[in-house]
């Protein structure tokens, strides 16, 4: 009954203005999410010294949550399921990026705005660029009073444009300052989207003793499956390692950004009246089951665990957390944070140990044999797909999941199965939601165009 209380307590904030119970100052909060980040390339994950120093220093006065998981592992399904509380397949948004959050749906933006917190988004991905409908605001930027999605930088392998990190920062400052009220509560998220391929921004880190990889052929497709996918191409090079040492680079290239937007919220004294969350859409895959520089593929753990740090406002609190996070509770300590939900909804609220009683990812069309669901309660990982094909891992002995406990641990799969089918008739109750396909709300030459631009990330397909 976990997502009852949250939807009962929100309707209890919304009844009664959705501010601050009395006595509880207003926070603001500021969100960051990362494109195709690796919980494991940063250093408070295990990546070795000079990875990330800016984020190795935000953790030492941070919450590190170890157990972290996205929705999906392709964006708008990740982003939709962390806005609004609920899953891909309940939103209808789980087939790629080319399938969007209808108005119906409120996200914690919008409830965020009615509680009279002022909202802005810095986005610099194009699957999250803004378009005008004639049904008003669709997807993510629902709800926000500002919502930049201006791109002007241009990558190799894409015909489309996209902003970097430090420009992203920069105009997210600028907004900062211009504000009227600078001491009014606020919601600022930024998306950056380093280090999505194709790898090129900062200096390739090279580490040493990497264990050398056999060239591979340049694909010809986007997918990635043995082979280099071609929007990834650097210049013909075939060898791995370069790709990994070039990711890496992006990696510490974006940690730079975010050490000076850091320090930018630092100086005019916005951080220490803020919540502020790092996290990640989804994950790329680096090689693991011969998938190459790639995501969206599954739901394999290098996908769908991320990174989630969270500096709560004076740095009162830090460490390392344990328990299970998914996008419910993040969505819940979002808004917890600014006041819209009582403390106890936070993972930051001390003596918690556990948040999510159970994680749920989902990815592809239902009823089709690419669909896949993925269910975990923190040790065991339940995954099956619309074949038929059915797995059950043991995190905590094999966190690549490399083994299936199926015919070892029969119970365990029927017990998570059971928890998932509960999980599911508890949510009826929730209304019905219609996803909008990119086509249903664009004018045909702004979907045209949107959608050379998704394949042109690598998106193929709906």
């Amino acid at each position: 009954m976990d997502w009852l209380l949250g939807c009962a307590l929100g309707a209890l904030a919304l009844s009664c203005g959705g501010g601050p119970r009395d006595g509880e100052p207003s926070r603001s909060v500021v969100l960051v999410t990362c494109d195709t980040l690796r919980r494991d390339a940063l250093e408070p994950y295990g990546a070795p010294a000079g990875c990330s120093p800016s984020l190795a220093r935000l953790a030492e006065e941070a919450l590190v949550f170890e157990d972290a998981w996205s929705g999906a592992s392709s964006t708008l399904p990740a982003l939709s399921s962390l806005f609004t509380r609920r899953t891909p397949d309940e939103l209808g948004v789980t087939a790629g990026n080319r399938l969007l959050l209808g108005p119906e749906v409120v996200t914690l933006t919008e409830r965020l705005s009615e509680a009279g917190i002022e909202t802005a988004a810095f986005v610099s991905n194009a699957v999250l660029r803004r378009f005008p409908t004639p049904i008003g605001e669709v997807a993510l930027a629902q709800g926000f009073e500002h919502y930049d999605d201006r791109m002007a930088a241009k990558e190799r392998n894409r015909r489309l444009l996209e902003r970097n990190a430090p420009d992203t920062v920069r105009a997210a400052l600028d907004w900062l300052d211009a504000r009227e009220d600078p001491l009014r509560p606020s919601f600022l998220w930024l998306h950056f989207i380093e280090p999505h391929g194709p790898y090129t921004s900062g200096e390739p880190l090279e580490l040493e003793g990497e264990e050398p990889t056999a060239e591979l052929p340049l694909g010809t497709t986007d997918r990635g499956l043995g082979e280099i996918p071609r929007y990834q191409d650097l210049g013909g090079e075939r060898d791995p390692a370069a790709y990994r040492a070039a990711y890496r680079g992006e990696v510490r290239y974006l940690d730079a950004a975010i050490g000076d937007l850091l320090e930018g919220l630092r100086t005019r004294g916005h951080l220490d009246r803020s919540t502020f969350v790092l996290s990640a859409d989804h994950g790329e895959s680096l090689g693991e089951r011969d998938w190459w520089f790639t995501h969206g593929q599954s739901l394999a753990p290098e996908l769908v665990r991320v990174p989630l740090i969270v500096r709560v406002p004076g740095a009162t609190i830090r460490g390392r957390r344990a328990g299970l996070v998914g996008p419910f509770a993040l969505h819940d300590t979002l808004l917890s944070s600014a006041g819209v939900l009582p403390p106890e909804r936070s993972v930051t609220t001390p003596g918690a140990e556990h948040w999510d009683p159970l994680v749920v990812q989902q990815r592809g069309r239902p009823g089709t044999a690419t669909h896949e669901t993925a269910v975990t309660d923190g040790r065991f990982r339940l995954t099956w797909d619309g074949a038929g094909g059915e797995r059950l891992t043991d995190l905590w002995s094999d966190p690549a999941e490399e083994r299936d406990l199926r015919s070892q641990r029969p119970g365990v799969a029927d017990r998570l199965r059971e928890r998932f089918r509960g999980f599911g008739e508890q949510r009826r109750v929730l209304p019905e939601v219609r996803a909008l396909h990119v086509n249903d709300v664009f004018d045909l030459r702004a979907a045209a165009q949107h959608g050379r631009e998704l394949e042109a990330l690598g998106y193929g397909g709906d």
